[in-house]
């Protein structure tokens, strides 16, 4: 024992209010004075695991406080602190953080930053490993679980990562990787190996970037605006000055058009926060609020990929369709797909298998669920994309919407082939019939009629019909 130094309670209480980058990250995430540090004194307790850069405390730090004077529990693993090594007692630490979280229903942000495990440790931080993943995954679906990627994230604690419900990264620090990036570029030459930037294939782990430590911290307090702190709570309301009444002005004439600017005149002052902006970007999804009223968002994106659900697209859409399944959040859905898409590496499973959850997760939402048709809906798409058939409450049409069983270009040709050759002049025949079948066929009067949509609504009415439609909607339960 005469190598140990032990320090006076004045002594670590110094070096307690040292808290350098950990520091500046709970100033930065909380509100001001409401943090409270718990298990601070907590260290491993072999000697044989001393070294020179062990420190007097375990590399992270666990507490609460208050965000926006909502309760907010946080571990944040310290770089600067035993290079944020995990231990046993570490992983304790983060367990017993859940705990009270548990107890108290709410929210956990966890910030990873940490050079991996303590190899001496040997199994015994393998298994606090599974302690934390054990715990988080026992509170999936019962309150929200954030993780801010500031720094290294590697091996376990990348599993780790994914298993919380969103996850932002700083990009200039944040390395988020299984293998070590070193293996990688010498086996695949891999030169974004280990990077979580948005061209980085790691980015469809990451739900949103901030451009570095503060910026992702900003960007963690705005997304916990929109959620609840439990499944018990239901969707977040707020006090909102925009009439829900009031008039859209949107042109979704052309095949094109940017469903980006569908949405900014829709939602409450235009404000949408949105998931997974640089992931499969042919599907949008996000958080939007209607007259106060906290709403996920999922919409097809003309603009990209005309619209296509895509395999990513569609994995997009499910996750956010799940997590709004879990926590009673409203759901609108913004439909004008231009179809599958139709590649050889999309005949593969995963591809149908992604489809399958997409389908699942709408099924088993029973919270409030508007789908609206603003162009295209054919086949397969209409009956994916949040149709009354998959549980949608509520079912508009614009009037310049297209619904049919297959694009109109296809349906004639399959159903008008030998009629179209045996014309005169198949162009003429083929523009006449297309014709037809887009002014009757394609018409969402033959949905309507068929009660698979409300009604159908202008453009102009989209905001006032599609808000009105929540708050009928409001008091419906989800169980």
């Amino acid at each position: 024992m005469e190598n140990h130094s032990y320090k006076s309670v004045s002594e670590l209480r110094a070096l307690r209010e040292d808290a350098g980058h950990a520091g500046e990250i709970v100033a930065a995430l909380f509100d001001a004075g409401t943090f409270v540090e718990t298990g601070a004194y907590v260290k491993r307790g072999s000697e044989l695991l001393e070294t020179k850069d062990a420190g007097e405390f375990e590399g992270v730090v666990t507490g609460y406080g208050a965000i926006a004077g909502r309760l907010v529990f946080a571990f944040i693993q310290d770089a600067e602190r035993c290079l944020g090594a995990v231990t046993a007692a570490h992983a304790d630490k983060i367990c017993a953080l859940y705990d009270f979280a548990a107890k108290s229903r709410a929210p956990v942000i966890g910030v990873l930053s940490s050079s991996g495990a303590v190899v001496l440790e040997g199994v015994d931080v393998l298994a606090g490993y599974g302690r934390i993943m054990r715990k988080s995954a026992s509170l999936h679906g019962v309150i929200p679980q954030i993780a801010l990627v500031d720094g290294v994230c590697s091996g376990l604690s990348a599993a780790f990562c994914s298993m919380f419900d969103f996850v932002v990264a700083n990009e200039r620090d944040a390395r988020l990787y299984i293998a070590p990036p070193s293996i990688m570029k010498a086996k695949f030459n891999a030169a974004d190996a280990g990077t979580v930037k948005p061209q980085a294939p790691a980015a469809a782990a990451v739900d949103m970037f901030g451009a570095d430590t503060l910026d992702a911290v900003a960007r963690v307090r705005a997304l916990l605006a929109f959620l609840p702190s439990s499944r018990s709570d239901g969707t977040v309301y707020t006090v909102s000055e925009d009439d829900p009444s009031r008039s859209c002005h949107i042109n979704v004439t052309s095949d094109n058009y940017d469903m980006q600017q569908v949405v900014a005149s829709i939602a409450d002052r235009g404000v949408f926060l949105e998931l997974q902006a640089d992931t499969a970007p042919e599907m949008l999804t996000g958080f939007i609020t209607f007259n106060g009223r906290v709403t996920a968002l999922v919409a097809n994106q003309p603009a990209v990929k005309d619209g296509m659900l895509t395999a990513g697209a569609s994995r997009k859409a499910a996750k956010l369709v799940r997590f709004t399944a879990d926590y009673g959040i409203p759901l609108l859905t913004l439909v004008d797909c231009g179809g599958f898409e139709f590649a050889p590496q999309s005949e593969f499973a995963p591809y149908t298998s992604e489809l399958a959850l997409l389908a699942s997760a709408y099924a088993d939402n029973r919270n409030a669920k508007v789908t609206v048709t603003l162009g295209r809906s054919y086949g397969a798409s209409f009956t994916l994309l949040g149709s009354k058939a998959l549980g949608a409450d509520i079912a508009f049409a614009l009037d310049s919407a297209k619904i049919s069983v297959m694009p109109p270009e296809t349906a004639v040709e399959f159903v008008f082939d030998a009629q179209i050759k045996a014309s005169d002049d198949p162009d003429v025949a083929r523009a006449k019939l297309l014709s037809g079948w887009n002014s009757v066929l394609s018409s969402p009067v033959a949905a309507a009629r068929n009660g698979e949509i409300d009604d159908i609504i202008t453009s102009e009415d989209l905001r006032r019909r599609t808000a009105a439609a929540f708050e009928m909607l409001a008091f419906k339960s989800g169980v």
